[in-house]
């Protein structure tokens, strides 16, 4: 009787324990459960958030989206056929050529929030479709900055740039024809279109806006804030020549199609100088710029 009641004890025993691990485990998969569904949900949150980000760039560019709007989708009726949840975003414009998206997603009280920075299609210092060269000894980071802020051999088009074509600008531009061997043009602010070569030589050459070249062109002085086009070749050479905003040279003519930055020549990317230009261009009459993501869009939460 007593290895009855034993034996009877150590099973009643081992059933209690079975059913406590059982009871844990059963536990801890709904806990996994509850977790791994949560990680769904910020998922499936984030993608809500990037799909307010395009929503944003899609609809502001048509004028879809005011400064300061906010647009709410609710839930299951966004038109990217995402997660069953929702997602806001609001439009901020710093200026006239560039704004801000700011995009909350939320599926199952989990959010996520992605902002990104649209702007005018041009990212660099200087961008040029042939090579670029310092044959002075000195590395194009000595010239260019930030480091880096060049590419060579690219592919673009005017209309890629200002997203309109080269005759509508030069219709709204003040036209120069510049003769050969002319040098330092007298122009004016705004949108430049130069007929011709141009050479700069004198240090009080000092303008802004956007200026287009229709030949080739040579600095080797002066000061240029905004956004320069050159039809031809271009070459920045000694003197204390410096532009700030960003170039690009299209090398449709004929030559040995190689950019050179000598001497104490000085190119700066400048995010306000590309903006002022595109808002000259705004002023003028033209289309808002060709605009693209600035940046990969970052998650702040």
């Amino acid at each position: 009787m007593k290895n009855k009641g034993s034996v009877l004890a150590i099973t009643i025993g081992l059933a209690t324990v079975f059913l406590m691990f059982g009871g844990a485990a059963i536990y801890l998969a709904g806990l996994q459960g509850e977790v791994q569904a949560g990680q769904v949900s910020s998922t499936e949150a984030f993608w809500l958030a990037e799909a307010g980000i395009q929503h944003g760039f899609i609809f502001s560019v048509p004028g879809f989206m005011s400064i300061g709007d906010t647009v709410e989708i609710p839930s299951g009726q966004n038109p990217f056929g995402l997660a069953e949840g929702e997602y806001t975003v609001t439009l901020q414009h710093p200026n006239a050529a560039r704004w801000l998206l700011d995009s909350t997603g939320t599926v199952d009280n989990r959010s996520k929030r992605v902002t990104a920075e649209v702007g005018a299609n041009a990212f660099r210092a200087i961008t040029t479709t042939g090579t670029l060269s310092s044959p002075g000894g000195s590395g194009l980071d000595d010239h260019v900055s930030p480091a880096g802020s060049y590419l060579a051999g690219a592919t673009f088009d005017f209309s890629g740039i200002f997203n309109i074509t080269e005759a509508q600008m030069k219709a709204m531009a003040q036209v120069y024809n510049v003769k050969k061997n002319e040098t330092n043009p007298d122009v004016s602010d705004g949108i430049i279109w130069i007929n011709g070569d141009l050479k700069v030589t004198n240090d009080s050459w000092n303008h802004n806006g956007i200026l287009i070249v229709d030949g080739d062109m040579n600095m080797q002085g002066g000061h240029f804030e905004g956004l320069i086009w050159v039809r031809g070749n271009f070459s920045i050479i000694n003197g204390n020549n410096l532009v700030e905003g960003s170039i690009f040279v299209a090398n449709q003519d004929s030559g040995d199609q190689d950019t050179r930055i000598n001497g104490s020549a000085a190119l700066a990317f400048d995010k306000n100088s590309v903006d002022n230009a595109f808002i000259a261009l705004l002023n003028q009459g033209g289309p808002p710029s060709a605009v693209h993501f600035l940046s990969d869009w970052q998650e702040t939460y």
